[in-house]
């Protein structure tokens, strides 16, 4: 076992008096490295889960490796104090340590050989404890307790500070997997495991004991170059096998392959075969666009104002998308720190024996609950920090969504959707909910018309939409070598003191660094003339013309009318700071801003669902004012 072959290692080096450390010699074989890593542990002494420990290295058959987890090997006793432990404690990849046990130094603290602790500034002590009381006095190895005004060991394992809350211990770079287990060779992600076969594995511990369960192709991913989803013949894509990734040719012909294109020689003469491609602008080897890849997703991000400054602490964002080119599974969004809002390209519908295009209006909020609760569906998260749906307009189902984050999402589907050359608009309103809670409210300009998608809520500490951005994406292998392009059109902000900002100043960027799923063959960004927005553009024939990061600079521009109806009529009709609004309430204002109520089928085609009732509205159509002013905030 790893934990006891560890334990041994650490007893036998805390009595020897003098060891080699190959070209040097230390007091330990702890006291080798001297900050330099690895490179300065040899001679008696070997690198072994991160430390320098004396005697031979450890073995790779830990029968631990059989549940393939991140293996962590049981935590070693040492002269450190307990860590508190609990039923639910475990190390952050749930495996259960054994957590350590006090003892005095097997020698005094100026003797060869001490585990005494390092109190900073040269000074050492049987243990944190007794350096001294106050916090000058107690660094190094030990960290001071402004609470308790006390000195305390610091909580390091495997070279690794981690903390504890409610007796779980939570490594705080999420490295203790890769770092605290040499077998784990295999990086399938976020995770590590001996080989591409058990990464699709993890270890949970119940009442029973351990319990190994297999997951699916998210957990096999092969953009860090160790393994790939395979999938098996004649089924779905979610059916098949994680393996080792097949190397890339670089050349074809000339026998030169790589794990990823970027390893490539970049030329003409060296890069170029069915996977690789020469970037001319950037003087890359790099994936080419195929079927079995996606262009990469392109971004505008840190939006300044006039003065140069990054917009922050806004109310409204809104932002103008005009499609193209379309293709499906295309993805036209505005973000912000918690959610995103845009429109997407569906993969068509089948109606009544005629194929339909379909379009969908996207809204969505994510969960804030930390690391511990990662990968927990929205609804298994505990109530204070989920996402969670407090409105959804008229025919707008409620969905939870994981994989890039867990939360919840609205959509509304419309065939006939979206129109290349037509001017769409995203507005998110963003107000208090309260301590640590954050409303966001989303609305969708089709074809003459606000439609309200819905209201969410997450948690927060504050509530104001902060680094907002906007990006184009390909979310699926299909059509990936078709054109996207959109223009963007400049986004306005509503600041703390209620007055519109605009956007002056955007920066375009994508992420550049090697990969075998994206790829950045076909992808460019340039000024529309036309709009004063910034045209965005992958696949199809587009060629880069801008470097990465490249800041765009807009003219300024009249707030539009739009805007600042949708603006005020909220403001003036719904009491945003309360959680006791109805849709009926938020729909009925809405009519109070020309061309109509934001329930109505809109003139690009027919919705997906069946056609709303229009409640606050007479037979005829025309508003029912009766009705109405029983909705609006005055008989709130």
């Amino acid at each position: 076992m790893i934990a006891s072959s560890f334990l041994i290692l650490l007893l036998i080096e805390a009595v020897s008096a003098s060891v080699s450390c190959g070209n040097h010699n230390a007091e330990s074989c702890r006291l080798c490295p001297h900050d330099h890593g690895e490179s300065w542990c040899h001679g008696e002494c070997h690198w072994v889960n991160g430390d320098c420990v004396l005697g031979a290295s450890l073995k790779e058959e830990d029968t631990d490796n059989n549940l393939y987890n991140s293996a962590e090997p049981t935590m070693s006793t040492t002269s450190k104090p307990p860590i508190p432990t609990t039923s639910n404690a475990i190390m952050p990849t749930t495996l259960k340590p054994t957590m350590p046990t006090t003892s005095k130094p097997t020698v005094g603290c100026d003797e060869p050989g001490n585990t005494c602790a390092d109190c900073g500034s040269e000074r050492r002590a049987e243990s944190c404890e007794v350096c001294g009381n106050e916090s000058l006095l107690c660094s190094g190895e030990c960290k001071w307790n402004e609470g308790t005004e006390t000195c305390g060991w610091k909580n390091i394992y495997c070279g690794i500070e981690f903390e504890i809350t409610d007796g779980v211990m939570k490594s705080k770079d999420n490295s203790w997997s890769k770092k605290c287990a040499p077998h784990n060779t295999k990086q399938c992600g976020n995770h590590w495991r001996p080989t591409c076969a058990d990464c699709l594995f993890e270890v949970t511990y119940e009442s029973d004991g351990p319990v190994k369960k297999k997951n699916g192709d998210g957990w096999c991913q092969k953009t860090v170059g160790f393994c790939e989803w395979k999938v098996f013949k004649n089924t779905t894509e979610d059916q098949g096998e994680c393996v080792d990734i097949a190397p890339l040719t670089c050349k074809t012909g000339a026998g030169i392959t790589k794990p990823f294109c970027e390893e490539c020689e970049a030329s003409e003469d060296a890069c170029g075969s069915d996977e690789c491609v020469n970037h001319a602008y950037t003087s890359q080897c790099i994936a080419k666009l195929t079927n079995k890849t996606r262009p990469n997703s392109l971004n505008l991000k840190t939006f300044k104002d006039s003065n140069d400054v990054q917009i922050k602490n806004s109310t409204w964002i809104f932002q103008k998308m005009t499609p193209l080119a379309l293709a499906q599974s295309t993805y036209f969004s505005l973000s912000h720190k918690h959610g995103y809002g845009g429109i997407q390209r569906m993969p068509p519908d089948t109606v009544k024996g005629e194929t339909k295009d379909k379009g969908r209006l996207i809204f969505s909020i994510w969960a804030n609950c930390g690391k511990e609760y990662k990968g927990k569906k929205n609804s298994e998260k505990p109530t204070f920090c989920r996402a969670e749906v407090i409105l959804n307009g008229t025919d707008v189902p409620r969905h939870e969504f994981e994989g890039e984050g867990e939360g919840v999402k609205l959509q509304f589907d419309i065939y006939d959707f979206p129109a290349v050359g037509q001017d769409y608009h995203v507005a998110i309103h963003a107000s208090d909910g309260g301590i640590n809670r954050a409303f966001y409210t989303g609305y969708f300009y089709v074809d003459g018309k606000w439609k309200f998608l819905g209201r969410l809520k997450t948690y927060s500490d504050d509530f104001w939409i902060q680094e907002p951005g906007s990006f184009l994406e390909a979310w699926s292998h299909l059509e990936t070598e078709l054109s996207r392009k959109a223009s963007f059109g400049p986004p306005f902000m509503v600041g703390e003191d209620g007055n519109f900002v605009q956007t002056r100043k955007a920066e375009f960027s994508y992420d550049a660094s090697k990969s075998r799923t994206w790829s950045r063959e076909h992808i460019d960004a340039k000024l529309d003339a036309t709009s004063n927005g910034i045209i965005l553009e992958i696949g199809g024939d587009a060629v880069q013309t801008v470097k990465n990061n490249h800041e765009f600079r807009l003219d300024e521009v009249e707030v539009p009318s739009l805007y600042e109806s949708l603006k005020n009529t909220i403001e003036s009709c719904v009491d945003t700071r309360t959680d006791k609004i109805t849709a009926v309430i938020i729909e009925s204002c809405l009519d109070n801003i020309p061309g109509g109520w934001s329930a109505e089928i809109p003139a690009g085609g027919e919705t997906a669902g069946d056609e709303p009732e229009r409640k606050g509205h007479a037979d005829d159509g025309s508003v029912d004012h009766r009705f109405l002013r029983e909705l609006l905030r005055p008989a709130i």
